[in-house]
């Protein structure tokens, strides 16, 4: 089967973007044969176009007048904001994809396609491929729906797709609810992480070490938890994800009175050894589809302590949030979805704090839950099965008709 995988902005460093790579890896393993359309600044070089028939789009800020637009308002790489888009942008950012998208198609002639998130140039692919059509939604689509009605009737093309994949059932329903799609379209995938590198180590206990990984936004909390650590004794705070040198040395600077580091962003890889030799995972965002780098710091036999998220509630399930490995923290009041009302940030910060030193204790104290089956389960050779299955099916459903 010939798959064409399409995403919107780079192929890497967002969870969507590592998301996207790892389906493309998947299906290559499985048989299939796979071609890739992002999207990306000049001079973006990447390794997976060495792999794979590659069709990207560039844009150029002195030629185009705008970067390439991403799903959230804060990247870790130059992008502008979907907000900041009027006709001519749009006009000119479609004309680039639709020239990717259809010279791919002609060149490859895939079977079906896949596309990431549920927004603009997915529903553009609708108008102009009927074959088998999968959308993968990853959260900031509805987000960024959520906050204009315009970008919902540039999205009408959506409730027409073959299939649409979800993080979880929470999802599914506000998928089918602003696309007015019928849910049998619509399944719950959920998220993966790849076992080949995160898995549990033996860790030291010498200095409990506690990790962030992910964008360094106001959205993710970060600030709150560097604020939470002031008065965290005992523990050695890890943050990766920097975007860049100015972004680094920011953060070196508001934690330079901590026991910290502060990492760039980091290739999977190099993640992964963070994780197996790390204790506790902190996950303070006040907004997440799913937070899949909770599930990836638990495969590394990592405590996580995380703001309530819906979506990984229901992907981990009862026997997970109620273990020794996981602590959740309630969020304080929010506006625009992401943004804490002031008066509630102190109380917010002390709650963080009480979870992160009680899961200290845990790991101090030897207190221990073996989840591990669990969470196997979210492996991605075992969501990359789901993916084969379903699109099998409906390659076999389009040949049919035919």
């Amino acid at each position: 089967m010939k798959i064409l995988h399409i995403i919107s902005q780079l192929p890497a460093k967002t969870g969507s973007g590592i998301y996207f790579r790892n389906v493309v890896s998947k299906m290559e393993q499985l048989g299939h044969q796979n071609a890739i359309v992002f999207g990306a600044n000049t001079g973006y070089e990447d390794s997976i176009t060495r792999c794979y028939p590659s069709f990207p789009a560039y844009f150029n800020k002195k030629k185009d007048g705008f970067n390439l637009f991403g799903m959230s308002e804060e990247m870790p790489y130059k992008t502008d904001s979907y907000f900041s888009i009027n006709k001519r942008k749009y006009e000119t950012w479609r004309l680039r994809f639709l020239d990717s998208v259809l010279t791919a198609i002609s060149d490859f002639r895939p079977d079906i396609i896949i596309s990431h998130h549920l927004f603009l140039l997915t529903s553009i692919i609708r108008q102009v491929w009927r074959g088998p059509l999968v959308g993968v939604c990853h959260g900031t689509d509805l987000r960024n729906l959520s906050k204009s009605q315009v970008f919902k009737d540039m999205t009408v093309n959506i409730k027409d797709l073959d299939l649409v994949f979800s993080l979880s059932n929470t999802q599914k329903k506000e998928i089918s609810k602003i696309f007015d799609m019928d849910e049998s379209k619509i399944e719950v995938l959920g998220g993966g992480y790849r076992e080949d590198i995160f898995h549990k180590a033996e860790k030291s206990k010498d200095k409990i070490k506690v990790v962030y990984a992910g964008k360094f936004s106001s959205a993710k909390g970060v600030y709150e938890l560097i604020a939470a650590f002031k008065k965290i004794e005992n523990a050695k705070l890890i943050m990766v994800g920097a975007k860049d040198n100015e972004e680094y040395f920011k953060f070196r600077f508001l934690t330079r009175k901590l026991d910290a580091e502060v990492h760039k962003q980091l290739a999977q890889e190099k993640l992964a050894e963070i994780f197996t030799s790390s204790h506790i995972f902190v996950l303070p965002s006040y907004y997440e589809g799913l937070g899949l780098v909770c599930l990836e710091a638990l495969a590394s036999g990592m405590k996580v302590v995380t703001t309530k998220i819906k979506g990984l509630e229901e992907l981990l399930g009862e026997e997970v949030l109620n273990s020794y490995e996981f602590e959740e923290v309630s969020l304080p009041r929010l506006k625009n979805l992401d943004e804490p009302y002031k008066e509630d940030i102190d109380s917010f910060v002390k709650r963080l704090r009480d979870k992160i030193n009680l899961s200290i204790d845990r790991v101090v104290n030897g207190q221990y839950t073996d989840v591990s089956k669990i969470i196997e389960k979210h492996s991605w050779y075992n969501i990359a099965s789901k993916i084969d299955k379903e699109l099998v099916l409906l390659v076999k459903e389009n040949s049919t008709n035919i």
